[in-house]
């Protein structure tokens, strides 16, 4: 699967070889790498948007992610294209930080790791292509339907953003991440709508 997936192959190995890294190499690259809205808004440390994707907080955090992309992101390279599939993938990552930072900018001690967003955005573009495709979880033993766990992931991610606290997931980022998803696969695929449509009513 992978094999013919070569950005889904590439954005693995970076993750987990960026993570490994830091957690077991430089500790302390963590805070470097992170999205910290406050520095980049005060520091000009733009970098920050796209390095936070690379690193997570420790291995289980990373494993969910990577589990994540291993199974949606070939389906929908497949759909879109590696030159596409990428763009989807650090445009949901740049959405993700472009939304955190208009909640966060004036918050010196906000600071967020992980592909989080960026995946928000992939799992949001297959429910596109695959809407009736079950997803699942977990501690659920039936599929859910992707465009019902889509509906109900935006609707959670906005709700739980509301009531951020310091060390919490960052449900703002997830958010951000979801809706740069669902732009950026309109954008890239102008008759994702139709076909989404007709997948519902076929």
């Amino acid at each position: 699967m992978l094999a013919s997936s070569p950005i889904s192959a590439l954005l693995l190995v970076v993750n987990i070889l960026t993570t490994c890294y830091v957690l077991f190499m430089d500790p302390r690259a963590m805070d470097r790498f992170a999205l910290k809205p406050y520095r980049v808004k005060q520091d000009q440390e733009a970098y920050r948007l796209l390095t936070s994707v690379l690193v997570h907080v420790n291995m289980g955090h990373l494993l969910v992610n990577m589990v994540t992309l291993f199974f949606f992101g070939p389906a929908l390279e497949y759909q879109l294209g590696p030159i596409g599939f990428l763009a989807l993938y650090l445009g949901s990552d740049l959405a993700s930080g472009a939304l955190s930072m208009i909640k966060h900018h004036d918050d010196a001690w906000y600071s967020s790791v992980g592909a989080s967003g960026a995946i928000s955005g992939v799992v949001i573009a297959y429910a596109l292509f695959y809407p009736l495709r079950p997803i699942y979880m977990m501690f659920i033993p039936i599929g859910i339907p992707a465009i019902v766990f889509a509906g109900l992931y935006i609707g959670f991610s906005a709700w739980a953003a509301k009531d951020q606290r310091p060390g919490s997931i960052a449900h703002i980022a997830h958010l951000g991440g979801a809706l740069g998803g669902l732009l950026i696969t309109v954008i890239l695929e102008p008759s994702i709508l139709t076909h989404f449509i007709r997948m519902l009513t076929y």
